[in-house]
This record gives C-alpha cells, sequence and structure tokens, in this order.
C-alpha cells in the first residue's frame, strides 16, 4: 500500500508540473501574437489608427488566450481529481477491501468554476495592462521595441507578461492541488462508510 501511495503522489507532482507548463505555453502563444502585432508596428504606422487596430487583434488574442486555457485546466483537473481518488482506493483495493461507488463530480464541478474565474480575471488584467501600455506607448511617444520591452519578450525577465506567468503558474499549481485534495477527502469519507475502522495515516512531508 505504502508503495502504491508513493507513486500516486510522484504521478501527482508530475502532472502538476505538466500541467504548469502547458499553461504557460498558452500565454506564450498570446505573447508571441502581442509582439507579432508590435513588430508590424515597428515597420508601419505608430498612430492612433494602428493603435486601434492593435487593440482589437489583443481583444481577440486574449479571448482565445481565456478560452484555451480554460480547456487546458479543465483536463489537468479532471486529472487530478481521478489521482485523488485512486490515493483512497487503489492502497485499499490491493488488499481486496471494497470501497464503495464512485464520487460524484459536483464537488469537482464547483472546484472548475472556481479556478475558470481565476482564469478569466488573469485573461482580464492581463488586456487591460497591455492595453494601457500600447495607449501610453503610442500617446508617450514610446518605440513599438520599447513597448515590447515593457510588455515583456519572455516570461523570465521583469515585465507584464512574467508577472502574468508567475500568476498563471500560481493559479495552476493551487487549483490543481485543491482538487486533487478533495477527491481524496470525498473517497475517504465515502470509503469510512463501507471500511471499518478506517482512518487517516499522517506522514511527514520531509521539508
Amino acid at each position: 500500500a505504502k508503495t502504491v501511495i508513493e507513486r500516486i503522489l510522484r504521478e501527482k507532482e508530475a502532472g502538476i508540473r505538466t500541467g504548469t507548463e502547458a499553461m504557460l505555453g498558452v500565454l506564450r502563444e498570446l505573447q508571441g501574437q502581442v509582439l507579432g502585432e508590435l513588430g508590424q508596428a515597428a515597420i508601419g504606422s505608430w498612430d492612433a489608427y494602428s493603435l486601434k487596430k492593435m487593440l482589437n487583434a489583443l481583444e481577440r488574442q486574449t479571448a482565445a488566450f481565456e478560452s484555451r486555457a480554460k480547456k487546458e485546466a479543465s483536463g489537468m483537473l479532471d486529472g487530478m481529481w481521478e489521482a485523488g481518488k485512486e490515493l483512497v482506493y487503489s492502497p485499499l483495493e490491493a488488499f481486496g477491501i471494497y470501497t464503495g461507488f464512485g464520487l460524484s463530480t459536483s464537488s469537482l464541478n464547483v472546484l472548475k468554476d472556481f479556478a475558470f474565474g481565476k482564469i478569466s480575471g488573469l485573461s482580464d488584467d492581463a488586456y487591460y495592462r497591455i492595453k494601457s501600455e500600447l495607449t501610453l506607448g503610442v500617446l508617450g511617444g514610446k518605440t513599438p521595441q520599447e513597448v515590447a520591452k515593457a510588455i515583456g519578450e519572455n516570461l523570465t525577465k521583469p515585465s507584464i507578461f512574467s508577472s502574468i506567468g508567475a500568476r498563471a503558474e500560481a493559479i495552476t499549481k493551487t487549483e490543481m492541488g485543491r482538487v486533487f485534495s478533495k477527491a481524496a477527502q470525498e473517497r475517504m469519507e465515502e470509503a469510512a462508510e463501507y471500511v471499518e475502522g478506517l482512518e487517516k495515516m499522517w506522514r511527514q512531508a520531509g521539508h
């Protein structure tokens, strides 16, 4: 049973790492699209007309980012829900112990809606912060290259995109962990109705 639990916890951590990278990958696509618009401005006009055109494109791009990010998150959270259930189910199954029926997904759906709300907030914040930088850039006489630097050419150097990336990473890790824990807790409560004397075992994490 100990080996099974350790395997599931390793897979959980690997899943969170994979999920985080997938979410950041979607954000990098948005970043590339925004920088592409700025690149076009650098070789063309950089005025109120070009600003309106870029803002229209930005609105479409951030909406697409939000949709894709939610789709990615939905799959990640489904995976964590199953892993959380398995954390309780598999060790008992190894001993031939019946632990009840499958869990309702009502809690999962609530947690998904909560996570989706955070993603929407992230998308809105990205839109308004980039819009502000573009507008101030045109009105303040900054070059497209200067604006691109402020918006962020990658997710590591201090910029709008680096702070948005840090939030995206934190949201992904937190919500995936939350779903895993909730599924394990509900599966344990369900199993306790079928397995007499079932109790939690607390283990030191080592950090």
